[in-house]
C-alpha cells in the first residue's frame, strides 16, 4: 500500500511539474503592466493571457468576471482554447503557491452576457447581447486544460440558426479536453445548453463539474450534447441538477457515443417537450456505464424519467445506482428500446445492486420498462413504493415489458409495496415477453389484476413466457384477478415457491394466490413444482383459480405442490371444467382439487410449523415429509439451499438439516476451507469453473446464518464475510454454481 500511495504521489509531483514550468497571471482587476509576469502585472483579459500563452504554460485566473471579444462586445466571439494549457481559476490575487487558491470562494467567472442583464433562472429572455459561444475549441486542439472556472451566459441561435450557431451556449469543443471543478450555469443552446463536445474521435473528461440551470431547445440535451461515435468521454463526481430541456436529454443528450458516469448526481432536470424523453439523460445508443450514481426528482414527457436507452447491441452496465422520485410516462425512472430499424441485435442493459424508490410512470413502467427487443438483468435490485398508472394506463408498478423478443431476468431482487392503476402491481408483461425471475420477493403490491405479476400474452402464436424459481409472493393484492398472480394466455413455470397471504376480495375477487385464463385457441401450459400455495384469500379460488374459453386448452400441472387455504377452496373454476392436473407428490388441504397420482394426498392439513407467523416449514410428523415424487424437474436445493434427496418432500421447504455433518464435494474438483475468525467467514475455492455462485451458511438446526454471493474470475478464488455472529457450535458451509453443490462443515469455538 505505501509503494502504491508513494507512486500516486510521484505521478501527480511529475504532472504537475510539467504545467508549473511558467505561469502566467490573470485578473481583471488588476493595475499593473499587463504583461502577466506577476498577479501586480497580470493580464486584464483571459483571452489575451492564451493568445500569450505557450506550450505547458499555465494559466492562474483571479476572482473576477471575464468576457469573451477583447471588449468587443460581439456575440460571435468566444474564448479560443489552444492546445498544451492549462487555466486554472479560484485565486484570490496574492497566492504564492497552487494549494493555496479556493475556487469555491475565489469565483473566476467566464460570462457570455456583456449587458450584464441576464435573468437568474429564464435562460430564454435578455439574452440578444450574450455570446454565442462563451468557449470554443477546434479540431486542432488537444491536452486542453479548464480548472476551477464558472462558465455562464452563453446563449446560441434558436431552431433557426444553422450548425454551430445552436451548438454549445457554454463550451463549443471540437478538441480534446479535460475539465474539472468547474461550474456551467445559466447557459443556452438549441443543442446541449452548456457543453457540446463534438468529433470523429473526441476524448474528454469532465471531474467534480457542477451543471446547473442550463437549458436547450428541441434539439435537447440541457446541459451537455455528445457526439462522437469513435470517442471515449468519463465523466466523473459531477453533479447535473435543475438542467432542462424541451428535446430529449433533460441533462445530457447522448448522440453516437459511449461516455461512462462515475459518482454522479442527477438532480430535478427535465425533458419537458412534446415527445421528450430522458429527463436526466438521453442514450442514442447504448455503451454507457453508470456507477454509483444518484438520480433524484428527474422528469420527462414520453418516457425515462431519468435515463432512456435506445438502439441496440454494445451492453450498458448500471451498477450501485439510485433511482428516486423520477417520472415520465413510461418508465418512470428508466426507459429501454430498441429502437433500431436493424434489429439484428438487442439492446443489453444490466442493472446490479441499484434501488428503485417511488418513481412513478402515469402510464406504465413505474420505475422501468424494457421494449422492442431489449433485453434486460437485474440482480441484487430494489424495488419500494413505485407506481404506474395516474388516470389512465397502469402496468406493472415497478417493472413493464412489452414485444416479441424482448426479455427480462431477475436475480435476487426485492419488490415491495409497489402500485399499478391495472395490471401487475410489482411486474407486468405483454405480448411476447420473456420473463425469468429467481431468489425474488415480491410483498404488498397491488393492482387491479396481478397484486404482484400480470402476465398477458395476445400474440398470434403465444410465444411469451415466464418462470419464477425460489421466490416468496406473499401478502400482494389484486382487486379482480389473481392477488399474487394473473396469467393470461401464458405458459408459466413456477418452482420452489411460496405464494402465500395474497388476496383478491374488494372486486370480482377471483384468484387468491393464481388466476389463471386460457381465451384463445392454442394450448396454455402452466407447471407448479415444489410450491406452498398457503394461506391466501378470495371470493372465488382462494388458492387457484380458473378460466377457460371453449376451446377448453388449458392445462395446469402440478408436481410436490401443497395448497392450503384454511378459509375457503383451495381451487375454483370461473369458466369450463377443472383443468389441474397432478404430475404426483400434491397435498390438497380440501377435496377441492380431483387429484390421484402417486403420493397425492387431499383433505390433509399439512402441518406447517406456524401459519399465524408464516412460517411454512414442516413440523416433525408432517404428511408431506420423503412424499414427494423425484423428478429432473425437482430441483436440487430448496428455497433456502437445504439439499433434497431421492425423497423429496412436498412444497418448498425441505424437513430437518441443510447437509450431513461431514463433507460434502460432489465435485471433487472444488476445495472449500472456512475461516474460524470471530465474526468471520472466509473460504477458498480452486478450480476451473469460473461465474456467479451462491453460499449460504447454516447451524446444526437447518436455521439459517447468513447467505451471500460471488462472481469467480479465477482459478482460485478468496471470499470473506465479516460481520457474522457465530455462537460457539458446528455449522454448515453450501456453495452452489449452476448444478453443483458443494458444502463442509467447520467448528466455531
Amino acid at each position: 500500500m505505501k509503494s502504491s500511495l508513494l507512486t500516486v504521489l510521484y505521478i501527480f509531483i511529475l504532472s504537475h511539474t510539467a504545467w508549473s514550468q511558467t505561469i502566467i497571471y490573470v485578473n481583471t482587476a488588476a493595475t499593473g503592466a499587463n504583461n502577466g509576469t506577476s498577479w501586480q502585472n497580470a493580464y486584464k483579459d483571459l483571452q489575451v493571457a492564451i493568445d500569450a500563452a505557450k506550450k505547458n504554460n499555465v494559466l492562474w485566473v483571479a476572482k473576477g468576471t471575464y468576457k469573451p471579444g477583447k471588449g468587443s462586445g460581439s456575440i460571435t466571439q468566444s474564448f479560443v482554447a489552444k492546445s498544451d494549457i492549462a487555466i486554472f481559476g479560484g485565486f484570490k490575487g496574492t497566492e504564492t503557491q497552487f494549494a493555496q487558491r479556493d475556487f469555491k470562494t475565489n469565483l473566476a467567472i467566464l460570462s457570455g452576457d456583456h449587458a450584464d442583464n441576464d435573468d437568474p433562472v429564464d435562460n430564454t429572455v435578455r439574452r440578444s447581447d450574450n455570446a454565442q459561444h462563451v468557449l470554443y475549441a477546434d479540431t486542432s486542439v488537444l491536452n486542453f486544460i479548464l480548472d476551477g472556472l464558472v462558465i455562464s451566459g452563453g446563449n446560441t441561435a434558436g431552431a433557426g440558426g444553422a450548425n454551430d450557431e445552436r451548438r454549445g451556449g457554454g463550451f463549443l469543443c471540437y478538441g480534446e479536453v479535460k475539465i474539472k471543478n468547474c461550474i456551467f450555469r445559466n447557459n443556452y443552446a438549441y443543442f446541449g445548453g452548456a457543453f457540446y463536445p463534438r468529433a470523429q474521435k473526441l476524448n474528454f473528461t469532465l471531474d467534480n463539474c457542477t451543471f446547473t440551470n442550463n437549458t436547450a431547445d428541441a434539439g435537447g440535451g440541457g446541459a451537455v450534447y455528445v457526439v462522437s461515435p469513435d470517442g471515449i468521454g468519463t465523466i466523473t463526481n459531477c453533479t447535473f441538477e435543475l438542467n432542462k430541456s424541451a428535446g430529449s436529454g433533460g441533462a445530457l443528450n447522448i448522440q453516437i457515443s459511449k461516455p461512462n458516469f462515475r459518482n454522479c448526481k442527477f438532480l430535478f432536470n427535465s425533458a419537458s417537450g412534446t415527445g421528450a424523453r430522458g429527463g436526466a439523460i438521453f442514450s442514442s445508443i447504448p455503451g454507457s456505464n453508470y456507477s454509483n450514481c444518484e438520480f433524484a426528482g428527474n422528469m420527462a414527457t414520453t418516457s425515462g424519467g431519468a435515463i432512456n436507452i435506445n438502439g441496440e447491441g454494445y451492453p450498458s452496465i448500471v451498477d450501485s445506482c439510485m433511482f428516486t422520485d423520477n417520472e415520465s410516462g413510461f418508465g418512470g425512472a428508466v426507459a429501454m428500446f430498441n429502437g433500431s430499424k436493424n434489429t439484428a441485435q438487442a439492446l443489453k442493459v444490466s442493472f446490479n445492486f441499484c434501488q428503485f424508490e417511488n418513481n412513478t410512470a402515469s402510464l406504465s413502467g413505474g420505475a422501468t420498462l424494457s421494449g422492442f427487443k431489449a433485453n434486460t438483468i437485474f440482480n441484487d435490485c430494489s424495488f419500494k413504493v413505485n407506481m404506474a398508472g395516474l388516470s389512465s394506463g397502469g402496468f406493472g408498478g415497478a417493472i413493464f415489458s412489452q414485444n416479441d423478443s424482448t426479455s427480462v431476468s431477475i436475480f435476487r431482487s426485492q419488490f415491495e409495496l409497489n402500485s399499478a392503476l391495472k395490471n401487475g402491481g410489482a411486474l407486468s408483461a405483454i405480448n411476447g415477453a420473456k420473463i425469468n425471475i429467481e431468489k425474488c420477493n415480491f410483498e404488498g403490491n397491488d393492482a387491479v389484476n396481478g397484486g404482484a405479476i400480470s402476465f398477458i400474452e395476445d400474440t398470434i402464436d403465444l410465444v411469451g413466457s415466464l418462470r419464477i424459481l425460489n421466490s416468496k409472493i406473499e401478502f400482494n393484492q389484486a382487486k379482480d384477478y389473481g392477488g399474487g398472480l394473473y396469467l393470461y394466455n401464458t405458459k408459466t413455470d413456477v418452482n420452489n415457491c411460496i405464494i402465500g397471504n395474497n388476496s383478491c376480495e374488494e372486486g370480482k375477487g377471483f384468484g387468491g394466490g393464481l388466476s389463471i385464463v386460457q381465451a384463445k385457441s392454442q394450448t396454455v401450459a402452466v407447471k407448479i413444482i415444489n410450491t406452498t400455495i398457503a394461506t391466501n384469500k378470495a371470493k372465488s379460488g382462494f388458492g387457484i383459480s380458473t378460466f377457460t374459453n371453449a376451446a377448453n386448452l388449458l392445462k395446469i400441472e402440478l408436481l410436490n405442490t401443497i395448497l392450503y387455504q384454511p378459509d375457503g377452496p383451495n381451487y375454483q373454476v370461473e369458466s369450463g371444467p377443472q383443468v389441474i392436473l397432478s404430475l404426483g407428490g400434491n397435498l390438497s388441504s380440501d377435496k377441492s382439487l380431483t387429484i390421484s397420482g402417486t403420493n397425492d394426498i387431499i383433505n390433509t392439513d399439512p402441518l406447517f410449523v406456524n401459519t399465524g407467523l408464516e412460517d411454512y416449514h414442516l413440523k416433525s410428523g408432517s404428511p408431506c415429509i420423503n412424499k414427494g415424487i423425484k423428478t429432473a424437474e425437482v430441483l436440487p436445493l430448496d428455497i433456502e439451499n437445504r439439499i433434497r434427496d431421492n425423497s423429496p418432500d412436498k412444497g418448498c421447504h425441505e424437513f430437518g438439516a441443510p447437509v450431513p455433518n461431514r463433507d460434502l464435494e460432489i465435485n471433487n474438483s472444488l476445495v472449500i476451507m472456512a475461516s474460524n475468525q470471530c465474526n468471520t467467514l472466509q473460504f477458498t475455492i480452486e478450480s476451473d469453473w469460473k461465474g456467479e455462485a451462491e453460499y449460504t451458511v447454516f447451524d446444526v438446526t437447518g436455521k439459517i446464518i447468513t447467505t451471500g454471493h460471488f462472481n469467480k474470475w479465477t482459478t482460485k478464488e478468496n471470499i470473506i464475510h465479516e460481520g457474522i455472529v457465530f455462537m460457539p457450535g458446528v455449522y454448515f458451509l453450501n456453495v452452489v454454481h449452476d448444478t453443483t453443490i458443494i458444502g463442509k462443515s467447520f467448528f466455531r469455538d
